[in-house]
């Protein structure tokens, strides 16, 4: 029987590759198993800190407060981790004090609402460039609560505050209409009262509650942050190319609507010359 001989070149190739990938598993496991440098993981451990917001600066919130869903405006000034302020809602004359702290490194903020010295309420939630949310209750405990959300609508210098001639007021139109009665088969005459509340933010903007109602009990609503042209006269654009002009006076607000139909009924009408309650 004739042997075959070896090929000693192949044998010691492979034995050698062998060794070599060996000893690279050993290493790469080695180094595997090494702890980062501390300084590597500083990526992952940085924390983004919260905005803060300006000190001695009026900001001027619009949202809405629980599941009473109608359009609020809120002023807040922080001055080191206290918070002093107010908020009233569009359609009432009435305003809530509010006092509270914000947490400098977290910017969570509590307030606490009251009106003529009695607590009524109480905040807590998460200040940040867009505004504050979170949770507003009716007892301290936060047993239950319903959410808050406001955003930023501006920020003031402090100090600054309507003018004498601007002063927060409701005001009334009362006009008539007809309404279809089914019996007689012939429209009804009768009177309807429309009403707006004007509360003045400072001598640059201004928020109202605007309702009219016209013929056959259609109506019409229109809540929002109107800006001041003057000491005498606002405007309001609202969506849909809708302007509302306002000319203020001692005891009446004279109202020019245009293209403002989308918000009413097709009988109802926005503007006329309306007096102060």
């Amino acid at each position: 029987m004739v042997s075959t001989p070896q090929n000693p070149t192949r044998s010691r190739f492979f034995g050698f590759s062998t060794a070599v990938v060996a000893l690279l598993l050993i290493l790469s496991t080695m180094a595997c198993s090494e702890k980062k440098p501390s300084g590597s993981t500083q990526a992952d451990t940085a924390q983004i800190l919260p905005t803060p917001p300006e000190q001695l600066k009026l900001y001027v919130l619009s949202g809405y407060i629980g599941n009473y869903r109608t359009d609020a405006l809120m002023n807040l000034v922080f001055e080191g981790d206290s918070i002093t302020g107010s908020y009233y809602y569009f359609k009432n004359l009435g305003r809530l004090a509010l006092n509270g702290k914000i947490d400098p490194t977290t910017n969570e903020v509590s307030l606490v609402e009251s009106y003529k010295g009695k607590s009524t309420g109480y905040f807590k939630g998460l200040f940040g460039d867009n505004g504050l949310s979170g949770e507003w209750s009716t007892e301290p405990a936060f047993n239950s609560s319903q959410d808050f959300e406001l955003g930023v609508f501006k920020v003031l210098e402090i100090g600054t505050k309507p003018s004498p001639p601007l002063t927060d007021a409701s005001y009334e139109l009362t006009h008539g209409i007809e309404m279809w009665n089914m019996d007689s088969k012939a429209f009804d005459s009768r009177t309807t009262t429309d009403d707006i509340t004007i509360r003045f933010i400072d001598d640059t903007a201004f928020s109202f509650y605007y309702e009219v109602s016209g013929h056959n009990g259609h109506s019409g609503r229109i809540a929002g942050v109107g800006k001041m042209l003057n000491l005498k006269q606002g405007i309001f654009k609202g969506e849909e190319n809708c302007e509302l002009l306002f000319d203020f006076y001692d005891k009446k607000v004279d109202i020019t609507a245009t293209n403002c139909q989308d918000y009413a009924g097709a009988r109802a009408r926005f503007g006329g010359s309306l007096t102060r309650k």
